[in-house]
């Protein structure tokens, strides 16, 4: 009897262990609709510029620096299903190459080496002295992706001259990929 309760409590063990769960931002599932997520975060420190049924922008601190904290939204339910943390411009390419490499290392740290394009697109090329012209022109590519079981955590350049860092929860870009065609379905 004690063999078979051991194995039962083996097994819902396994099963539970297993379920998938929400990715997380600052200890937060990324799930929800958009106010209640919106209140998580004011009660961390994050003042909101903007909230709608188009997502939700707000300021706040993140890796010691002022950001913008964009929340990206399910097409019909409205659910959160991406945070893009944006972090200030920069004005020099070894001040923004450097910050990035520091929160690749960072993150390799916490999650595995995760998988890096970094490179320029000709004419340009690092060394050249127009690193930050070929950022803005989108001729710069600098890119780290980490696959968790969660979700997907994404480190990058943006032409805009700043850090980005995208955490995108597995459950509900799943459930935005189905609504994103069911709506086009719904409209041939």
């Amino acid at each position: 009897m004690k063999t078979f309760l051991f194995i039962v409590l083996f097994c819902l063990t396994g099963i539970f262990g297993y379920a998938q769960e929400h990715l997380t931002f600052r200890n937060l599932p990324i799930d929800g609709p958009v106010e209640s997520f919106v209140q998580k975060l004011e009660k961390l420190g994050y003042t909101t510029v903007h909230c709608g049924e188009d997502g939700a922008v707000l300021e706040g601190e993140f890796v010691t620096e002022e950001c913008s904290v964009v929340l990206l939204l399910t097409h019909t339910s409205k659910l959160v299903y991406c945070v893009n943390v944006r972090l200030p411009k920069e004005q020099s390419w070894f001040t923004i190459r450097r910050e990035y490499k520091e929160l690749k290392s960072q993150f390799n740290s916490k999650y595995g080496k995760g998988v890096s394009y970094e490179y320029f697109i000709d004419p340009y090329y690092e060394g050249d002295g127009y690193e930050m012209q070929a950022l803005r022109h989108g001729k710069c590519k600098y890119f780290t992706k980490w696959n968790v079981d969660d979700g997907t955590i994404i480190l990058y350049l943006e032409t805009e001259e700043r850090i980005s860092i995208a955490y995108v929860d597995k459950i509900n870009e799943t459930i935005n990929n189905q609504e994103a065609e069911s709506k086009i379905l719904d409209e041939i």
